[in-house]
């Protein structure tokens, strides 16, 4: 990254380009310093497990929606077929 942000601004780095880019290597760095100081430490929520997410993955969550609609249809066939069943012809 420094490289680069020498290279865009060659036309005042070329007078010192390596003291052009130690000062923005070093301006790099405490922004990155200072970024990371700002971020949020992380910890595990209370009542889970430290290896398992608490979070479920879009798998659980379209295998839970493939199950409701599989029940729903069932129902449904199962209502059609016992109102089938009971109008008899006579």
């Amino acid at each position: 990254m420094t490289l680069v942000r020498t290279g865009q601004r060659w036309a005042t780095a070329q007078t010192a380009p390596e003291a052009y880019a130690h000062r923005v290597l070093i301006k790099l760095l405490h922004d990155r310093h200072r970024g990371l100081a700002r971020r949020v430490t992380e910890r595990p929520l209370d009542g889970h497990d430290e290896g398992r997410s608490p979070l479920r993955d879009h798998a659980d969550t379209v295998a839970d929606r493939d199950a409701i609609v599989r029940r729903y249809d069932d129902s449904r066939r199962g209502s059609a077929r016992s109102s089938s069943c009971d109008s008899s012809p006579t």
